[in-house]
């Protein structure tokens, strides 16, 4: 990959300068919400001596000037703004997605998405970004649930093996997880609740295996659902 995607505590120009300078990679990351940038200037040339105008104001995260922006995506959830500033920490132009995500009653929360790449459009920005948010997940629920970080294993193929191991089980877990739900009822993944349903269903095949006749379970067949997923 030509992108190396960071949350917004990397942010930084001791952090962020160094990696163009020495590596072939593109930073994508989230900046704070008080930015100072500067739109560009894409105006005719003033008339007269002197040097040609670079900016056309400072941007404004709480109220930008949208006739500045290009709309890059919108849907119901998000509608992701398009343009290209000047970020005085970095002393370079960078393109931003200034993001802005609707929710269920009305309110909006806005993010402001960026790369160091100018030619690369801000939905994309925004999908990358997405895109490293859900491998953190994937990487915390591994820690917390699938012990990944459990092997005391000294040998590369060992190590590599368990880890495969640990991911390989989070994304079984997210697949037992959709195909037992309906599109239209499927909530966010929870690791935490499939472990739960799992521990469940545990001990409900150990009730089971422990009755004396089969009548003893036909009593409790409706419950078992309620009990396994709740």
């Amino acid at each position: 990959s030509e992108y190396f995607a960071v949350d917004a505590f990397f942010t930084k120009k001791e952090f962020i300068l160094p990696v163009l300078d020495r590596t072939n990679l593109q930073i994508i990351g989230r900046w704070r919400d008080d930015p100072n940038f500067a739109y560009l200037y894409n105006g005719p040339r003033r008339e007269g001596p002197g040097a040609a105008n670079k900016y056309d104001g400072k941007f404004n995260a709480k109220a930008p000037d949208y006739s500045k922006m290009t709309l890059s995506y919108e849907d119901e959830d998000v509608k992701i703004y398009d343009c290209i500033v000047y970020a005085y920490s970095l002393k370079r132009k960078i393109r931003i997605a200034y993001t802005i995500w609707l929710k269920e009653n009305g309110k909006q929360r806005t993010k402001i998405y960026f790369s160091t790449d100018l030619n690369l459009p801000a939905w994309l920005i925004t999908k990358y970004y997405k895109a490293r948010f859900q491998e953190e997940f994937l990487f915390r629920d591994g820690k917390q649930f699938t012990g990944l970080n459990h092997c005391q294993a000294r040998s590369e193929n060992k190590t590599e093996y368990h880890w495969n191991c640990s991911l390989t089980a989070i994304n079984m877990a997210k697949v037992q997880f959709y195909l037992s739900v309906p599109k239209n009822e499927r909530k966010s993944f929870s690791m935490a609740n499939v472990k739960t349903i799992c521990h469940n269903q545990l001990l409900v095949d150990r009730v089971i295996s422990i009755l004396q006749n089969r009548s003893e379970f036909e009593i409790i067949k409706p419950y078992l659902a309620s009990f396994i997923y709740h």
